[in-house]
């Protein structure tokens, strides 16, 4: 079983790799970029794909269940994001409500157009090229109030 779970944890690193060398976000313009949408993630033991109705499907060590109606998607380490198609943004956690997590909060985002989860913390890029984040702030990675024109997210666990 070890063995098992070590490869699986090398395949997900590789995998997320090269989705983050794929980019997502918006164009230079300013516009949503949907030719660059991300549809598979993986962190850890996660990894969180799309199917062509939207719905988000999950796997690995710690099964996160489905989010509906989603155009990209990112995986964290206890946690899985979806973007919707209005901006808004939906999440499933191995967290409980109220254990100061904070990936609650992301139900209150809006104007997002593309979504990172981090190892315990999560981000959204928002249109206007601002960076808004929740969770885990043991080392300052959620203090990104006073990013502007930012037009790449990409986040990970320990790196």
């Amino acid at each position: 079983m070890y063995y098992k779970n070590r490869v699986i944890a090398i395949v997900c690193v590789m995998l997320s790799l090269v989705l983050a060398l794929q980019g997502c976000g918006r164009a230079s313009n300013g516009a949503v970029d949907n030719s660059q949408r991300q549809t598979l993630s993986a962190m850890g033991q996660n990894v969180i794909a799309i199917t062509e109705d939207g719905t988000a499907l999950t796997t690995g060590a710690r099964n996160m269940g489905t989010l509906q109606d989603v155009v990209e998607v990112s995986a964290g380490a206890l946690h899985v994001l979806g973007l919707k198609p209005d901006g808004t943004v939906a999440a499933n956690t191995h967290y409980h409500s109220g254990g100061g997590d904070g990936q609650e909060e992301v139900s209150e985002w809006t104007d997002i157009t593309a979504v990172e989860a981090g190892g315990w913390s999560s981000y959204g890029l928002k249109s206007d090229g601002t960076v808004v984040a929740v969770g885990n702030n043991e080392y300052g990675q959620c203090e990104v109030g006073g990013w502007t024109d930012v037009t790449k997210l990409s986040a990970g666990a320990a790196h």
